[in-house]
């Protein structure tokens, strides 16, 4: 049931952050918003159990430090991240479509 919970809350900020790797504009650096910063830290800090969270978490921060230290430009990163995120979003979905009496796994 908690992961559950877990899984709602990052459904829920997923689709609450603005997802512009297909917009055709430059992306903007999330990087270096201290909200955005602010957000995933209490996310991670209400769910620290949550290894989907978590890996999104580690992966936004690695590719941060990519674009930092100009090993990938930012557009790239942007797309990187999506495509896990979008990953997180479609099993995030099957697991909600499942029937009650199948086994419900962490992602």
């Amino acid at each position: 049931m908690k992961i559950f919970i877990a899984l709602g809350f990052l459904f829920i900020f997923i689709f609450s952050t603005p997802c512009i790797a297909d917009s055709g504009k430059e992306a903007d650096n999330y990087c270096k918003d201290a909200e955005s910063l602010k957000e995933w830290n209490e996310l991670l800090s209400k769910h620290p159990q949550d290894d989907a969270i978590c890996a999104l978490y580690a992966t936004r921060l690695g590719l941060c430090s990519m674009v930092e230290s100009r090993t990938i430009d930012l557009d790239r990163a942007t797309r990187i991240f999506e495509k896990m995120r979008e990953s997180l979003i479609t099993k995030y979905r099957e697991q909600e479509e499942m029937a009650p009496g199948e086994s419900k796994q962490a992602m």
